[in-house]
């Protein structure tokens, strides 16, 4: 929005690299969108009834992700059910886990699920184009 109000560009690369640590580029490897993209290592364990329970799929949901290792150690309630395929990337810093028991970094969040609409449908706009993946039925349409 910052660029399309000024006609800054200056940010580009800032805006990218953010783009890319949510698909995948950040010290996991991991997407912090379920199901997004669909070659790609995403959440398959969410903290998430639906899913849990059903195994209905929240393709598009973006979860909490990271939380400082500091807040993480202190939560109550937490307990992972499966082992850490992410071990050996967890710092003393963040932590991340793609496990059903950790509500804190892996629950899907609607503000953040709003707010990556958002940013794809925008994405979408610069190229002049409407969306729809076929791999994941996601839509997004455009209103000029």
């Amino acid at each position: 929005m910052y660029k399309q109000l000024t006609g800054d560009k200056g940010f580009e690369e800032f805006e990218q690299a953010n783009v890319d640590w949510l698909f995948g580029c950040n010290p996991w490897g991991t997407s912090m969108v379920y199901g997004l993209p669909s070659w790609g290592d995403t959440p398959v364990d969410p903290h998430s009834a639906f899913t849990h329970l059903k195994n209905y799929p929240i393709n598009g949901g973006l979860v909490d992700g990271p939380v400082y290792t500091s807040i993480y150690e202190n939560l109550i309630g937490i307990t992972l059910k499966d082992a850490d395929e992410y071990a050996e990337f967890q710092s003393d810093l963040a932590v991340y886990h793609d496990d059903y028991g950790d509500y804190s970094t892996n629950e899907p969040t609607m503000d953040g699920t709003a707010s990556l609409i958002y940013l794809l449908a925008a994405k979408e706009d610069e190229n002049g184009r409407n969306y729809r993946s076929h791999q994941t039925g996601l839509s997004f349409w455009l209103v000029k």
